[in-house]
């Protein structure tokens, strides 16, 4: 084994790399829920309490709840409200006419099944960040709550 093998051996046993590695496996585990997360949120908020509400809502706490059981190990600290933020808000709706392309590939997908009533997507826009950013919030604290308190506050707000 050469000096170089022996260094790079260590560095990757060492602590640092072992946290940069836990961080990564974190940041990936959010990056396979975003989308869904997302996508049942999108739908919700176009197609209003249908018939599948209960069910988009189910999921998305069961999506919640896996992205709150996140820690970045060894320390067991939380994803901040920062990257939270950046995977799930910033990632697909940062801007109006993302969520125009998302309502208008969402609805073609269920347009058989679901009526839209609440396609203008300035509006559907600011529901998502405002939800979205108090979903993040409670994450970053280890509060989280039932989708459905999120929702009423946007439905009442």
């Amino acid at each position: 084994m050469q000096i170089k093998d022996i260094i790079l051996d260590a560095i990757r046993h060492s602590l640092l790399y072992e946290m940069a590695r836990n961080r990564e496996d974190a940041l990936n585990k959010l990056s396979q829920l975003d989308h869904n997360i997302d996508e049942h949120l999108l739908k919700i908020l176009i197609y209003g309490k249908c018939q599948s509400y209960n069910h988009w809502c189910k999921e998305l706490n069961n999506w919640l709840r896996e992205v709150n059981s996140i820690k970045v190990k060894p320390s067991k600290k939380r994803l901040s409200l920062e990257t939270l933020r950046q995977y799930l808000w910033e990632h697909n709706f940062e801007s109006v006419e993302e969520v125009e392309d998302w309502i208008t590939s969402v609805d073609r997908r269920y347009r058989k099944n679901y009526r839209i009533v609440n396609g203008n997507p300035a509006s559907v826009h600011q529901q998502l960040e405002d939800i979205l950013y108090d979903i993040c919030f409670d994450l970053a604290q280890g509060q989280l709550r039932d989708i459905k308190y999120y929702l009423e506050k946007v439905y009442n707000g």
